[in-house]
């Protein structure tokens, strides 16, 4: 294993990472909820992933995406913008003063430090390394060298690409979990029925902008129908008109 780089406090020793919380998510399938503000055993979050973070990695970053959160953390734009979760990731990779990222989703409330160092142990040579569960990349829950950098830019400023796709540019190692063992670690949120199944509090959390731009309900000719509000501001004019082109009597 590489050697470990001993962190400011003195009690424990991190290593030579920079931690990525990625957390510009818009919730869409949780109806718009912020996922940073969920609550998991009385804690957001956002505050479990960054105090994860800090007991693994030497320094710590925050994508926010279109967000803002009041943390005492640097807080870096995606690059390039709009290319979701990989072009935060390239932004981490790009404000690194380290060897290595690792990037962790917000909307995961169980990382494990040992299932975390045991996968950085297992890096080598190789560019990238991440979990395969039954068949599937979790790709953020993984490790990624600076040298990844360069390669996911060229592709990401050619259009968005899936994080599958970005990993084939490299050389990555894909470690699979054997069948039995447990991967909570590993499990996110992303609908209601997933945070009732981890435990997961979410009356606390916050719209995010998503939630006002989502499309509204078809009216009866299959055209969005506008907020009542919307629609009673709209006819007031016309209304309005009418009144003045009717003939007094």
């Amino acid at each position: 294993m590489r050697p470990l780089v001993e962190a400011s406090s003195g009690r424990t020793s991190t290593l030579p990472v920079t931690g990525a919380l990625l957390a510009g998510g818009l919730g869409l399938r949780l109806g718009g909820t912020l996922k940073a503000e969920l609550r998991y055993r009385g804690e957001t979050l956002l505050s479990r992933g960054l105090r994860f973070l800090g007991g693994l990695c030497s320094e710590v970053v925050l994508l926010p995406g279109p967000h803002r959160f009041d943390v005492d953390v640097r807080q870096l734009p995606d690059a390039p913008d709009g290319r979701g979760a990989p072009g935060a990731l390239l932004a981490a990779l790009e404000a690194t003063r380290l060897p290595w990222v690792f990037a962790l989703g917000v909307d995961m409330p169980a990382p494990l430090l040992a299932t975390a160092r045991s996968l950085f142990a297992r890096m080598g040579d190789a560019d990238a390394i991440c979990y395969v569960r039954e068949g599937r990349l979790e790709p953020l829950y993984a490790f990624y060298s600076f040298r990844c950098g360069p390669i996911f830019r060229r592709r990401l400023e050619r259009g968005g690409a899936s994080f599958g796709e970005l990993l084939s540019l490299v050389t990555a190692r894909r470690i699979p979990i054997a069948a039995g063992r447990t991967t909570r670690y590993l499990d996110n949120v992303n609908t209601e029925a997933e945070a009732a199944r981890l435990g997961i509090d979410v009356s606390f959390a916050s719209r995010t902008i998503a939630a006002s731009a989502a499309p509204a309900a078809p009216g009866r000719a299959g055209r969005p129908r506008a907020p009542r509000a919307s629609r009673a501001a709209a006819a007031a004019p016309r209304r309005a008109a009418r009144r003045r082109r009717a003939p007094r009597k």
